[in-house]
């Protein structure tokens, strides 16, 4: 029995060449409009990107009138997040950080994970911008030719220069630099990045020197460089972790998340074997559920195995995250989100800010 493609009243094995391709030209020129709507709708769906005072004081164990003495000594001022909440802005919050004292670490790190649907972008994206809120200047170099970093972050790729056009010589590293918002920039990806594999292949690239480079050129303008990686074995990834000072690896409640890490950790073992270096790493553990037997079953089994490595900030599964980034906005513009605090505390425990506070007490 024949299979009918109703559209053209053929038979679905008998489509011409020219109805095929003017189906496909139709689709993509009304996804291409979809697209052009929905960056017309960023601007007025972004995120104030400013950190309440309830949350900077929660963070540093300060009280409200404490935070607004420090404040007002240094000519910071609070701006509106809604009707109910004010905030610091990036410049405000790191103003008022340093006046305690506190000095912002700087490494490079990189998000990769061997296994897909990790969270892995999700992950780096909210690191991202909460360590954005928290004062930090931060760049995001997304490496992952799918580019989805850039899109969270609502950046339009369609003319910006990406990684490949820095390495080919037709952009400059400040050419690629877009900025999000205060304190937080993107060097964006498209699929232009799936070349670079090529590139350091047919070029003979050095790979402890091809991402570096870069890398180099920028690093001391942030405090936070973030790589995004695409979820594979690569020349690309093995250059990445050699231009990071350590990884982190998200790791889900489930046996292919687990085999994953495997598979990822021998590569970081060969890595580090073959060029002598000494890359270190640290597990998030991610999409856990409370009552879910699983999520208890894998937290205890990477908790026996990898405790020392295992980042005390466990991020729990939320729709709301997804949902967020579909408005482009963040898990932090959503005050009731189940993940916001875990989200919030993984910043935290990145900038070792608890740490300070709780040692320096004024």
């Amino acid at each position: 029995m024949q299979t009918i493609d109703q559209r053209n009243n053929l038979p679905a094995a008998k489509r011409t060449q020219s109805s095929v391709v003017e189906e496909l030209t139709g689709l993509l020129k009304t996804m291409a409009q979809d697209d052009l709507d929905d960056l017309d709708e960023m601007s007025t769906l972004r995120s104030t990107f400013l950190l309440s005072q309830q949350d900077l004081c929660g963070a540093i164990g300060k009280t409200p009138q404490a935070i607004s003495k420090y404040a007002s000594s240094k000519g910071v001022s609070t701006e509106k997040i809604n009707s109910k909440n004010r905030g610091y802005t990036n410049k405000g919050v790191r103003t008022i950080l340093e006046s305690f004292g506190f000095i912002y670490p700087s490494n490079t790190i990189a998000f990769q994970m061997l296994k897909g649907g990790s969270t892995k972008t999700i992950a780096l994206v909210h690191l991202a911008v909460r360590l954005c809120h928290y004062g930090s200047r931060v760049c995001v170099i997304d490496l992952d030719p799918q580019g989805n970093a850039s899109e969270a972050l609502s950046v339009d790729t369609t003319e910006k220069p990406i990684f490949y056009d820095i390495i080919t010589g037709n952009a400059t590293v400040e050419d690629s630099i877009v900025n999000v918002s205060e304190g937080l920039d993107i060097i964006p990806s498209d699929f232009g990045n799936s070349g670079l594999d090529h590139f350091i292949t047919s070029k003979q690239r050095n790979l402890a020197t091809f991402v570096k480079v870069v890398v180099d050129k920028i690093k001391d303008q942030y405090d936070f460089i973030l790589i995004d990686c695409n979820p594979s074995l690569s020349h690309i990834n093995t250059s990445i972790a050699l231009s990071s000072d350590y990884l982190i690896i998200p790791v889900n409640p489930n046996k292919f998340s687990y085999n994953g890490l495997t598979q990822t950790l021998k590569e970081l073992l060969r890595i580090n074997t073959e060029f002598n270096s000494a890359i270190d790493f640290k597990l998030l553990y991610t999409l856990f559920k409370e009552r879910d037997n699983l999520s208890q079953k894998y937290l205890i089994k990477y908790g026996k195995n990898l405790k020392s490595k295992l980042i005390s900030s466990i991020i729990k599964e939320n729709t709301d995250v997804k949902k967020a980034i579909d408005e482009n906005k963040f898990i932090f513009d959503k005050p009731k989100a189940l993940s916001r605090q875990d989200f919030d505390l993984l910043a935290q425990e990145v900038l070792e800010l608890n740490k300070y506070f709780a040692n320096n007490l004024h």
